[in-house]
């Protein structure tokens, strides 16, 4: 997400954390909110999360899930919204603070069972998640993300789980990749003139 898309306020603020990103001890997650909708980028991978973890406070088979992300709208941002993969669900989850119940837990990195109605990220008033479920479907079939264990397990497509949807990458644009097409058709003409006159 280019979060000076949604403010430029937002942005500058954004490019502040980020330069002094290496000075702070909390992870690379910054708090925007668009038109009043909470949202977590997650400058480690180039995600956007919703900061409400069960926006649709319901539950889906696999399909469902997938079906519900696509028809996800949020006012103020025009992407389009899916499901995570099994690694933008492992980055999160070791950015997230958790609440160290499982912290015992060889697997987890992150300090262990990050859910909760209110799951910190910095120590800023709005930098936290909330109501993250102990586990969601990724955009893989059979596949889901513990949020106890902090790693992906398998399920079958028919057992029921939360959604967390990410903002999707844009895709390029009809435009720039006409115009990187003629680029290249440009620079194969050149090599090729180049060549006959060697």
């Amino acid at each position: 997400m280019n979060l000076m898309k949604h403010s430029p306020l937002t942005g500058l603020l954004g490019l502040s954390l980020l330069a002094v990103a290496p000075l702070v001890a909390h992870a690379d997650l910054i708090y925007s909110v668009v038109d009043g909708t909470g949202l977590i980028h997650d400058t480690t991978d180039n995600t956007t999360w919703t900061q409400n973890a069960n926006i649709s406070g319901s539950t889906f088979t696999y399909q469902g899930a997938k079906t519900w992300a696509a028809g996800l709208t949020v006012t103020g941002v025009n992407s389009k919204w899916v499901l995570p993969t099994g690694a933008e669900f492992r980055n999160l989850f070791l950015q997230l603070e958790g609440n160290g119940g499982n912290s015992s837990n060889p697997y987890t990195l992150g300090g262990g069972d990050e859910y909760g109605t209110k799951v910190l990220f910095g120590s800023g008033a709005n930098d936290y998640a909330s109501n993250v479920v102990p586990e969601y479907w990724t955009a893989q079939s059979g596949i889901d993300f513990n949020f106890y264990y902090g790693y992906p397990g398998g399920k079958p497509d028919t057992a029921v789980y939360a959604a967390w949807a990410v903002e999707a990458t844009p895709e390029p644009s009809s435009a720039i990749m006409g115009l990187l097409t003629l680029g290249l058709l440009a620079g194969g003409l050149v090599a090729q003139r180049r060549a006959a006159r060697a």
